[in-house]
């Protein structure tokens, strides 16, 4: 009878791993039913090109308006044909026509991004517990770090790759005793990391952080500044030879040393890259802004309060590293505002342990109680793994044999039902937008469209993928790329300025496709030309597309 007690115990899970279980299904959850970002499809389609023709462009191969003197790195290039690649393979595995490929590739980029963000969770879960002692403050650091706006990672794109590595090395380092095999593994993934996306950069900070912030702690605990006497600890070697190594594997890449300090014949290196996006005001490319209240600025206020009040009411100070790891990473935004997502994920790993203590002194010295084993538990965990599964996995593909429909998945802001309807052949049945279509066969030779697209840098990155070259579209998210007179006509028709129809003119553009929210003034101004229909949105302000044609070509 004991023995079998003994084995029941080892089946039961306790209220706190059930818990665990719930809060990481939920961050995975929230992802499975996030949009995809626009951003996100100039992505998949630079990955298409890579896989599709074997090599890596420093140029813009996508448009035709691109400067050849604008050739850049491309840090990004194995995290885009990741994502390509989940896409093919939801299109293949969809099989049918367009808009049946279409939903597939989408399907997949969701399931991805449910991967990607449950691997993030579960990472940092592992890495708050063995910080705090406790599956209970760990839990309690994810509900923290899921009350940011947008939850962290976010959507879908290149950076939530970085954010999973980031979290890895967290855990292998922010733990009270890291292993000297993080030695092999962490070098690995920062070679991994440099194609991934250039967020190695912060990661190569938080080995820099911590390893100064060991020095610290070893002098305090000797009362002496002697820092000779830091090298007697053999966690500061660790520490050290992580970070030479894994500094040296972020040369792995195709451009070597390039990527940091770019030759007489090589591409711009990453410092021009940031420069043309500051230049450009892309929004999160200029220090922090606390002249207004906004999602972010908010949260750094708010984190730095709560470690304040959490330093005063705990019985132990900040360590040396705790404090390095602060000063270092509060600080970034001030500089670059998109730097401020590193720092959400550090927050919980500072604070727990400091929670844990308050909470054992208001405890008292008294043991817990041993919990008894629970078997219902194991049965609500497995319910709750078949519960996340149906609503994680692409259930319904698999049981109507169909994705489900683009109306269900992309956002309202995204021009499918233009790129569909423009691939459709002039006889076909399939009214995707039935005021395009009409204006095409009026008007247009043969009912195709002819000319140019003009988009912005939320609405062409779809329009760029979708239509893979047919027609150029004037502008998409990849902005360093193109050249000055190319910028400067770009924003004067999204003013828009005097000569905006005369630009239009000029560059053969037929078709205007807008978000609502971002160019009201645009809208107005299309409204009122009578050589311009609008075939889908309104005029007025709001959210959602606006889609304008010229009447004659």
């Amino acid at each position: 009878m004991q023995r079998s007690y003994r084995h029941f115990a080892r089946l039961s899970l306790s209220p706190a791993s059930l818990a665990a279980l719930f809060v990481v299904g939920l961050f995975a959850l929230h992802a499975s039913r996030a949009g995809l970002p626009g951003r996100l499809w100039s992505h998949v389609a630079y990955g298409r090109w890579i896989i599709d023709n074997r090599e890596i462009s420093e140029a813009a191969p996508l448009s035709i308006y691109s400067h050849p003197a604008n050739t850049y790195i491309d840090p990004c290039w194995l995290s885009r044909v990741v994502l390509a690649g989940a896409c093919r393979l939801g299109q293949s595995l969809a099989d049918g026509d367009e808009a049946r490929r279409v939903e597939g590739g989408v399907e997949m980029l969701r399931l991805l991004h449910a991967l990607l963000i449950l691997l993030f969770a579960l990472l940092l879960f592992v890495a708050y517990r063995r910080q705090s002692g406790s599956t209970w403050w760990a839990c309690a650091g994810l509900v923290l770090l899921g009350a940011v706006w947008p939850p962290l990672p976010g959507p879908l794109r290149p950076e939530v790759f970085g954010m999973v590595c980031f979290a890895a090395v967290l855990l292998a380092v922010g733990g009270p005793r890291p292993s000297w095999w993080t030695l092999l593994w962490v070098p690995l993934l920062f070679a991994l990391w440099a194609n991934l996306h250039p967020s190695f950069l912060p990661g190569l900070l938080l080995l820099f952080v911590f390893f100064l912030g060991r020095i610290i702690d070893v002098c305090l605990k000797a009362s002496s500044w002697n820092v000779l006497r830091a090298w007697e600890d053999a966690r500061v070697w660790l520490l050290l030879f992580l970070l030479l190594l894994s500094a040296l594997a972020t040369l792995l890449t195709p451009w070597g040393r390039n990527l940091y300090i770019p030759g007489e014949d090589s591409p711009n290196g990453l410092v021009e890259l940031v420069k043309q996006y500051v230049l450009a005001d892309m929004p999160g490319w200029r220090p922090l802004e606390f002249s207004r209240w906004e999602p972010h600025t908010c949260f750094l206020l708010g984190s730095l309060v709560l470690l304040t009040l959490t330093q005063a009411a705990s019985p132990r100070p900040f360590t040396g590293t705790q404090m390095v790891v602060l000063f270092a990473f509060a600080v970034l935004p001030l500089f670059l505002a998109r730097l401020v997502v590193w720092w959400f994920p550090l927050v919980p790993w500072l604070l727990l342990p400091h929670w844990a203590a308050v909470a054992e002194r208001w405890r008292g010295a008294e043991p817990r109680p041993a919990a008894d084993p629970r078997g219902w538990m194991t049965v609500a965990a497995l319910v709750l793994i078949a519960a996340f599964l149906w609503l994680l996995l692409p259930v319904g593909w698999l049981l109507t044999g169909r994705p489900r429909p683009l109306s269900a998945t992309l956002p309202a802001d995204t021009p499918w039902r233009v790129a569909l309807q423009l691939r459709e052949l002039p006889n076909s049945q399939r009214r995707w937008l039935p005021a395009l279509a009409d204006r095409l066969s009026q008007s247009y030779p043969d009912g195709r469209f002819k000319g140019v697209i003009f988009a912005t840098t939320t609405t062409g990155d779809f329009l760029v993928w979708a239509l893979r070259g047919d027609w150029p579209v004037f502008m998409f998210s990849e902005i360093q790329y193109f050249g000055m007179s190319t910028w400067q006509d770009y924003l004067a028709v999204r003013k828009p300025e005097s000569d905006w129809w005369e630009i239009l003119d000029r560059r053969e553009v037929n078709l205007i496709v807008l978000d609502r929210r971002a160019d009201a003034e645009l809208a107005a101004a299309l409204a009122k030309d009578a050589a311009w229909e609008i075939v889908e949105g309104e005029a007025s302000p709001g959210t959602g597309l606006l889609v304008a044609v010229r009447k004659v070509p």
